[in-house]
């Protein structure tokens, strides 16, 4: 995946910084919501605006990460106790009939209520949630939408030429 300025969608690339960004979600977030909201018959910038688009339409006081691998992200919605129940139904919403996964309470399924094998929450859980619903992540960043840093990317990028 690449960055959409344009979108003002920039990566922030590395493992490390997906790791202090979930690890931020701890221990106030008790529910996440793992989802792939990206169609094979979109192109990288439509399926980067269904991505943009659902972590913005989430409902108040749910977090949204939106993890990046060379040719795929998802998005992580996080919710607080108090919001779980609609956070979880916003996700059901838009995941229609694909699947998700649930990490709630200390208990990991999917949507049919499968169990997955519970770990600490960082990319590599990431990668494995996402296997499970059959993408390849392999995250090794996030789209960051914050104004600075969307400025510090666009800085960098100036400098390196791209």
């Amino acid at each position: 995946m690449k960055s959409h300025f344009d979108l003002l969608m920039p990566i922030l690339r590395g493992r490390g910084h997906l790791d202090r960004r979930l690890a931020g979600l701890l221990p106030r977030h008790t529910a996440f919501i793992l989802l792939d909201v990206s169609r094979p018959d979109l192109t990288e910038e439509e399926n980067v605006t269904r991505l943009r688009d659902a972590a913005a339409g989430a409902p108040r006081h749910t977090q949204h990460v939106m993890p990046v691998g060379q040719n795929h992200s998802v998005v992580l919605l996080a919710a607080v106790p108090t919001m779980a129940r609609r956070t979880i139904e916003y996700a059901a919403v838009l995941a229609g009939d694909r699947n998700y996964v649930i990490s709630e309470n200390g208990l990991t399924r999917d949507r049919h209520g499968v169990l997955i094998a519970e770990t600490k929450l960082d990319a590599d859980t990431l990668d494995l949630w996402a296997e499970h619903l059959g993408v390849r992540l392999r995250a090794d960043g996030l789209y960051e939408r914050t104004p600075s840093f969307i400025a510090y990317a666009r800085w960098r990028d100036g400098l390196a030429g791209v």
